[in-house]
């Protein structure tokens, strides 16, 4: 295969999210990507896969010669428990479909990162200034549960489902929470709206890294099931251990989601969810001018310091590439011996703690009713809700998208969250009447060291425990049906966070660092911060290049300086455009043209036909997803006003 040209501006390694965003922001700018993939669909770790794309992936997984910490995912199990197939085969991975879904197959579209997109933030803020909105659908998450043993359960359940109030409305008409609950609760989120808060951990660091569920219990005197309501339902904490200050954080950010486009802090992505996101930025980088390699293996990457150039061996392709600047995830530089330092002393520590987290997939035919779970009332509103049980004639219809956390220490001697995202068939996920559960939680250091099915198995029985439910039936509980599929899996974490390298090198880890990295800060593991974390990876990285094209003598000495600099002209002229498209009436000409007194002189004259601020090289920087070609454009100022 041989190509159009051979060099590029940046040379992208896998189409994961982080660098489809990326890929679309440096397109936008004016610069030339070429994206090579050795998958044969987009997305990489983050990709939506039809059924047979999956037991692909599983093979591949279990069968992989690396070594256990360059593996991506390790004790792959890919299972399916309905088919009489199944029961015949002895592997944890077949090697083809049931016929009962190969049928199928392509009505799939599972997620090996599923996510939740807040309804503010970068990840929106981001999808509306690329435009790749246009590519996307969404639904609203319907119902988040917290998991809670409880001795009233149905039929004896020890676990109840407890929904968590959206907003300020649900909070006053929810039966769960007493009076009492009520005003710490809505004291709490008063409290957070100020933005007092800010200001008082910025002084008390103390405060500021002490658990969250600590501060609830300690400052806030909350009860032992509103905290687990609050720091798990709210702010999706995804360890008993996530600091007051990150936790604060994820609450403000739901309270303002909640409303903008329903009742709901969250939306969830059809098709999948962020493999398709990516997919719709490799679409707008594309149209761009990105080119697109998929399927082809990276051979060598070698860096040639006198030329400041990167030249890369492709399989199959004819000619070498070249580029400035080189864009690739940690696993695969290892694969390409250019490891960091970092991850090599890592690698080489037997004592090292490996972060991973635990995932499981479940396909079933029924969904969890979440109006069966049979939730503790407060005292003071029994009398009303036996008035208002009396009155209803019809079952409540199941959700197509709903969220259920299990706190620590709720099921099977869990140490940290484990949060169970369903999406049924409105969501373009899986065939009618199907439904697809996914299991994550992030393994503590006991549990790391153990099977994931025995970790997660707990888990996985009570989902289909719930599912058996039917309220329609005189006989409540039917006998429990089979998953069609089951997948578990351990997905090994990047060792670092993600670092700026010697020149022309970034590196994208997955998952993605949190939205206040440092080279340091650790991964995100919550499953609504993922998109919005990789939305700051792909800006950190932009800026990267950026600073890297600069010649010598602009912006500073270091690297970081330069980062610096450029920032700072992009939110000077940012400010420039909001200053000229909002200027003072007295600014303007009547039909007479401008006279002596229309308070505009000759200096002002001067300075108002310099377009943008002029620095030292007279050159337009482009920011984050900034027009190179139409430096006033309209829809840009939008945008910025809407960030």
């Amino acid at each position: 295969m041989s190509l159009d040209q051979s060099h590029y501006d940046v040379a992208l390694f896998s189409t994961g999210l982080t660098q489809s965003i990326l890929s679309a922001a440096l397109s936008s700018a004016g610069l030339s990507v070429i994206h090579i993939d050795q998958n044969d669909y987009y997305a990489d770790q983050w990709a939506s896969l039809t059924l047979s794309e999956l037991l692909k992936w599983a093979a591949n997984a279990s069968t992989t010669s690396e070594p256990e910490h360059n593996r991506r995912a390790t004790d792959v199990s890919l299972t399916f428990p309905a088919s009489t197939e199944h029961e015949a085969s002895q592997s944890s991975t077949p090697s083809k479909l049931p016929e009962s879904l190969a049928s199928l197959d392509r009505h799939y579209a599972i997620s090996l990162a599923p996510t939740l997109l807040p309804a503010t933030g970068p990840s929106i803020e981001c999808l509306i200034s690329s435009k790749v909105s246009s590519y996307a659908t969404f639904r609203l998450l319907e119902r988040t549960c917290v998991a809670s043993p409880s001795a009233h359960g149905p039929d004896g359940s020890a676990l109840t489902l407890t929904s968590v109030p959206a907003s300020k409305e649900d909070i006053f008409k929810t039966k769960t929470l007493s009076l009492i609950a009520k005003r710490k609760l809505m004291k709490l989120l008063m409290y957070i709206a100020t933005e007092d808060w800010q200001s008082e951990l910025a002084q008390d660091s103390e405060t500021a890294k002490r658990p969250f569920v600590d501060y609830l219990a300690q400052v806030h005197k909350m009860p032992s099931d509103l905290i687990d309501a609050v720091a798990y339902g709210v702010c999706l904490c995804s360890t008993p251990h996530e600091t007051t200050e990150t936790a604060m954080s994820c609450a403000k950010s739901h309270m303002s989601s909640v409303g903008r486009y329903g009742n709901s802090a969250y939306l969830v992505g059809q098709y999948g969810g962020a493999g398709e996101l990516a997919q719709g930025y490799c679409r707008a980088s594309a149209v761009k001018g990105g080119m697109f390699i998929l399927a082809h293996q990276v051979r060598s990457a070698k860096y040639d310091k006198e030329a400041a150039k990167w030249s890369i061996e492709v399989r199959d392709v004819d000619s070498t590439i070249t580029s400035d600047h080189l864009v690739s995830s940690d696993d695969m530089l290892e694969q390409l011996g250019l490891g960091s330092r970092r991850a090599a002393a890592n690698a080489a520590d037997p004592s090292r703690k490996l972060d991973v987290l635990h995932r499981a997939v479940l396909v079933l035919e029924e969904p969890i009713r979440f109006s069966h779970s049979a939730e503790t009332k407060a005292p003071d509103s029994i009398q009303q809700d036996a008035d208002q049980q009396q009155e209803q004639t019809q079952p409540e219809l199941p959700p197509e998208t709903g969220l259920i956390v299990f706190p620590p220490g709720s099921i099977g001697g869990n140490a940290n969250t484990v949060t169970v995202l369903m999406m049924g068939e409105g969501t373009f996920s899986c065939p009618k009447g199907q439904y697809v559960y996914y299991v994550q939680t992030e393994a503590s250091e006991a549990e790391a060291q153990r099977p994931v099915l025995e970790v997660l198995q707990p888990v996985l029985d009570q989902i289909v425990a719930w599912t058996s439910y039917d309220d329609a039936s005189n006989d409540a509980w039917q006998p429990r049906a089979k998953p069609l599929v089951e997948l578990t899996y351990r997905q090994h974490v990047s060792s670092h966070a993600g670092e700026h390298d010697e020149a022309g090198l970034s590196r994208v880890a997955f998952p993605p660092p949190q939205a206040e990295a440092s080279a340091t800060t650790r991964p995100t593991a919550s499953i609504a911060g993922m998109t919005d974390a990789a939305v700051h990876q792909a800006e950190r990285v932009y800026y990267d290049v950026l600073a890297s094209r600069l010649p010598a003598r602009v912006g500073g000495e270091s690297h970081e300086d330069k980062v610096k600099w450029i920032r700072n002209a992009v939110e000077e002229q940012k400010a420039e455009r909001k200053r000229r498209k909002g200027r003072d009436p007295s600014e303007y000409q009547g039909r007479g043209g401008r006279g002596a007194d229309d308070g505009i002189t000759s200096a002002g004259q001067d300075a108002e036909a310099g377009a943008l601020p002029v620095h030292e090289e007279n050159a337009y920087v482009v920011g984050f997803f900034e027009s190179s070609s139409n430096q006033d454009d309209d829809d840009q100022d939008d945008a910025d006003e809407a960030q």
